[in-house]
């Protein structure tokens, strides 16, 4: 599941659908990466974040991970709950842990 361009109060309401449906239809793991993310403002991130812990608490047996730049990266860490989604910097660490994970 990939978000791109912007995460704001605009565009929220359809990413958090979008995001909605997709931890519907998973049985496992769903990896949301939002690297091409270059514009959010605090709406957009707090709707988000909703719609995040919406679907962990609709969908618990569906793991979460986030893969985001730094600043996107240190923002979700700072105000997701501990235990809703994992955060991730690389892609490569990313696909490694949901790897892992899956073969768990």
């Amino acid at each position: 599941f990939t978000i791109e361009r912007q995460l704001d109060c605009i565009a929220a309401p359809m990413i958090c659908d979008a995001l909605r449906s997709a931890a519907a239809r998973e049985e496992s793991h769903l990896l949301i990466d939002l690297e091409a993310v270059d514009a959010a403002d605090a709406l957009g991130i707090a709707a988000f974040i909703g719609a995040v812990r919406s679907a962990r608490a609709d969908h618990p047996g569906v793991r979460i991970a986030l893969l985001a730049h730094r600043l996107l990266a240190d923002t979700m860490e700072r105000d997701l709950p501990p235990g809703t989604a994992d955060v991730y910097r690389e892609r490569m660490t990313a696909y490694a842990a949901i790897a892992t994970q899956a073969a768990a």
